[in-house]
């Protein structure tokens, strides 16, 4: 035997000893959540521009601005404050820039997501 099976068989006991508050770092191996580092908050920072974003909706500039991530996604984080224009919060994505405008958004840390396993 050999081959995967056994990356296989760590990787499932990695999985249900994270499931009790860990998190798994390398197949085999498993770090208590206290442990991790925190990880610094994700940030962009952008200034309206003559012919780059003046009269521009804030939503659409965004939009343009950090591809791949859709319109919709964008004004969800308008509306729940994470955008701030000339650092105060702007929550209308309607918002019209204007020259000399900075922009800065700070994404939220992502949503830990719990999978474990189920017994068949």
């Amino acid at each position: 035997t050999g081959g995967i099976t056994p990356y296989v068989e760590a990787s499932c006991r990695t999985l249900s000893a994270s499931c009790a508050t860990n998190t798994t770092t390398e197949p085999g191996t498993v770090t208590s959540e206290d442990e991790r580092p925190e990880p610094a908050p994700e940030t962009f920072s952008a200034t309206a521009a003559a012919g780059q974003g003046v009269k521009e909706r804030l939503d659409v500039f965004l939009t343009a601005k950090l591809e791949p991530m859709s319109r919709a996604k964008i004004q969800s984080l308008i509306k729940e404050g994470h955008v701030q224009v000339n650092d105060a919060p702007e929550t209308r994505p309607k918002y019209s820039l204007k020259l000399h405008d900075r922009i800065h958004v700070e994404f939220p840390p992502p949503v830990p997501i719990e999978a474990c396993a189920e017994d068949i």
